[in-house]
């Protein structure tokens, strides 16, 4: 990315604020797993409901994660692409494991969470990159 007179501070800013959203996600992505392992192992619904809310609350952090790492990337004219996590928790999948609750269904949604940790894991790394690199452009 081309640093050079452009609006680092904005961009900055909106970096900051995409891993202030990734870590929340990452959070939430970590009580979901939680959550799934004790499901697996014998949940009610109960458990299902506390799993479901916490993959949710995850895809709502990272949605807004995703709309400030554009922001900072359209203040570069950037083609540089990051891709955010999509992690979509609702879906066929989660319909199942919530109506059906059987172990395949839980292994399966546990999965699909375990994937949207690593690929916030990358997404992290990559904006810290950027993040030192702005802040080196800037003092």
């Amino acid at each position: 990315m081309d640093f050079e007179g452009k609006d680092l501070k904005s961009a900055l800013d909106n970096c900051e604020k995409a891993l202030f959203y990734l870590h929340s996600a990452m959070n939430e992505l970590n009580r979901a797993y939680g959550w799934g392992v004790a499901d697996i192992l014998g949940g009610a619904l109960f458990i299902s409901l506390a799993k479901r809310k916490k993959m949710e609350n995850a895809d709502k952090d990272l949605l807004l994660a995703k709309n400030n790492i554009n922001r900072m990337l359209r203040i570069f004219n950037s083609d540089t692409s990051i891709t955010a996590v999509d992690f979509m928790p609702g879906g066929f999948l989660s319909t199942t494991d919530f109506l059906f609750d059987n172990i395949v269904s839980d292994i399966l949604v546990q999965e699909k969470i375990r994937n949207a940790r690593a690929s916030v894991n990358e997404t992290i790394a990559k904006l810290e990159s950027i993040r030192e690199k702005l802040i080196a452009a800037l003092y």
